[in-house]
């Protein structure tokens, strides 16, 4: 499962160089949800970061000060 999240941080990654913010919000809630379940908060709190940065991209200041 980790692999899989992993993966999807990744692809979320690609998705947000290429301008596709929604795409990447979509992954790393995803990414987010399976982190979640592993316990591991380091992870949490850079998928936080990212989902933020990409809000903030879309023009949503105050979803991303939320994030």
């Amino acid at each position: 499962r980790e692999m899989t999240s992993a993966l999807q941080v990744s692809a979320a990654k690609l998705q947000f160089e290429r301008g596709d913010y929604r795409g990447a919000i979509a992954s790393l809630g995803d990414a987010l949800q399976a982190f979640a379940d592993s316990g591991d908060a380091d992870r949490d709190v850079q998928i936080y970061a990212q989902l933020a940065h990409c809000s903030a991209k879309l023009g949503d200041r105050q979803d991303a000060v939320r994030l």
